[in-house]
């Protein structure tokens, strides 16, 4: 890039956040997929749920499915943690972007503009955090009382009712999740194609 030294900082610092943003996504992906695993093999207990006519016990059925719930709750969490600073650095690194765009050669400002533009695009796409916070939503709200309510079986007691939604909860936040993982591949994906062109002209 044909500008002074003291200007390169902008395309510089810009890259640094970049990185940082990528770091921050990486880290998403890896904890998704913990919540992925966290929450699989839910079949047999949510079927001896859904199967319940109260003679005997689901107590142990709720909480192994609570513990999966509180596990898958707790990585999204950390997700939903990551995805807020990936946030930040990639709304730095627009910042001095937009500088060394300002900054920059005639020759190189078409380049720079244009990752610039893929970097807002990249920005705007929220389905990764909205997809998280409305996961743990529906654990609070929807799977949290339908396993207390298991757990607290009593004999004679038909807890029957809260089999399918529960079922239904795992399955539908599965697949959500598998979804999540990709949206965050394609998010790493974007990030190293970002990177490594403004490596290439700073």
């Amino acid at each position: 890039m044909r500008i002074s030294q003291a200007d390169q900082n902008p395309a510089r610092t810009a890259l640094k956040h970049l990185t940082q943003g990528k770091y921050y996504t990486d880290r998403s992906k890896e904890v998704v997929a913990k919540a992925e695993l966290a929450m699989d093999d839910y079949v047999g207990p949510a079927m001896n749920i859904r199967n319940d006519n109260g003679d005997r016990s689901m107590v142990h059925q709720g909480r192994e499915l609570s513990v999966k719930l509180r596990k898958g709750d707790r990585y999204l969490g950390r997700a939903e943690v990551n995805q807020s600073a990936y946030n930040n650095a990639l709304a730095k690194a627009d910042q001095f972007l937009g500088q060394a765009v300002k900054q920059s050669a005639d020759d190189e400002k078409a380049k720079l503009s244009q990752i610039l533009q893929e970097l807002r695009t990249l920005s705007a796409d929220t389905r990764v955090e909205e997809q998280a916070t409305g996961l743990r939503k529906a654990f609070s709200e929807e799977g949290r009382p339908r396993l207390e309510a298991v757990e607290n079986d009593q004999p004679g007691r038909d807890v029957s009712e809260h089999g399918k939604p529960i079922w239904d909860l795992f399955e539908t936040s599965l697949v959500v999740m598998e979804q999540t993982g990709r949206q965050l591949e394609s998010e790493q994906q974007t990030l190293e194609s970002l990177i490594g062109r403004l490596t290439a002209i700073s």
